[in-house]
């Protein structure tokens, strides 16, 4: 999992200015799985971690995508 931030800052005066920021999260979109469905662990688990059952072992969510995001910043 790989997070970039870039900023720009912009002096108006010597204590007043402004501030540009671009983050993203999860840069390179690599899958991150989430929980194993019945996993002891978790609190979802509702008795799935058996051998024989359908859902043995099955993960069953992932976590976000890329994400980016942009703000500005006003300092005095």
């Amino acid at each position: 999992n790989f997070d970039w931030a870039l900023f720009k800052r912009f002096t108006i005066k010597e204590q007043v200015g402004f501030e540009f920021r671009a983050e993203a999260f999860n840069v390179f979109n690599h899958t991150q799985w989430g929980n194993i469905a019945g996993d002891s662990g978790s609190a979802g688990g509702v008795g799935n971690n058996t051998l024989g059952s359908n859902g043995f072992l099955h993960v069953s969510s992932a976590h976000n995508a890329r994400i980016l995001q942009l703000g500005a910043k006003f300092f005095f």
